[in-house]
């Protein structure tokens, strides 16, 4: 009882704290599934309650934003209904990001003014003690960001959601698993593979960028930029479970396993792109298929030498 206690709380606490921000509603699915899938009905209720009312209370009273937030939490549901990891994850991702995507269109001057604000203070910590902010050359930037971000932003926060979502339901299954619950939410992360029809998708968007590039569009390019940024995040968390199945596969331990995690952090590196790339051609590759004939055949050559 009393971790539940602390649990309620604490994302009662997040809320009130952070004013209502939409962005935590990445973490109440995760949480409602955990007990939907231990058969807790009544306490996955019960939170579902609490966040409700502390989104109600932290947000001005805004009705909107609380039942955006039980929506989000009850999304949780998905992650019990006996699915495979990605399939649950594709089905909350879905639901927070027409959540998101609606309180954005509802609030979109707010939100864009919350998101220039945070950039310029941002800007303001880091610049170096002591020295003079270019008001103007601040000024200039902000402009072009704002009438920049309507063109990708959409599609980061659809890509930021899927990560965390990911990264959320790869944990809660890893914690059904440890308390013997194997059958509400099936398969693992690095084992989770993006739905082939995916790839027509992405050709259909290139070839909008080819048609917004040769009739420019400011509709059409909103459209297309934002999904096809959106689309690489996804191809992208398709890349990092091809790099984890790899490790695990190879068996690989130590220094060796964690550089590569370190790694793909760092764009100079290229490892983004990288990952991007990986997870898209996997439709044709079967990566993880080619790297199990591989480490089979390794384990036969070390087995005929010993």
């Amino acid at each position: 009882m009393a971790p539940y206690i602390f649990i309620c709380l604490g994302l009662s606490f997040l809320v009130v704290w952070r004013a209502g921000d939409p962005a935590l509603m990445i973490l109440f699915p995760a949480f409602v599934g955990y007990y939907l899938g231990v058969g807790r009905k009544n306490r996955a209720a019960g939170l579902v309650a609490m966040i409700v009312l502390a989104g109600y209370l932290a947000s001005d009273y805004s009705f909107s934003l609380a039942l955006a937030y039980g929506v989000a939490a009850a999304s949780g549901t998905f992650f019990a209904r006996g699915w495979t990891l990605g399939r649950a994850v594709s089905a909350v991702s879905a639901v927070l990001c027409v959540l998101m995507l609606g309180i954005i269109a509802a609030f979109s001057q707010e939100t864009l003014d919350n998101v220039l604000n945070e950039i310029n203070a941002l800007a303001a910590r880091t610049s170096g003690a002591g020295e003079e902010i270019d008001r103007e050359a601040m000024t200039k930037a902000t402009k072009e960001l704002a009438e920049a971000l309507p063109f990708w932003g959409l599609g980061m926060v659809c890509g930021m959601i899927a990560l965390g979502v990911t990264f959320c339901g790869a944990v809660l299954a890893k914690r059904l698993r440890a308390v013997g619950v194997t059958e509400k939410l099936t398969g693992r992360f690095r084992e989770a593979r993006t739905p082939e029809w995916l790839v027509w998708l992405a050709i259909g968007l290139a070839l909008a960028c080819i048609i917004e590039d040769r009739w420019p569009n400011s509709a059409l390019r909103m459209l297309t930029w934002n999904s096809a940024l959106g689309l690489a995040c996804v191809y992208w968390i398709n890349g990092f479970g091809i790099l984890l199945y790899g490790l695990k596969t190879f068996q690989v331990t130590g220094f060796w396993y964690y550089l590569p995690l370190v790694l793909m952090f760092m764009p100079q590196f290229g490892a983004p792109i990288l990952l991007t790339s990986l997870g898209f051609f996997d439709t044709w590759w079967e990566l993880r298929r080619r790297m199990d004939l591989a480490a089979a055949r390794r384990k036969d050559q070390d087995n005929e030498n010993s």
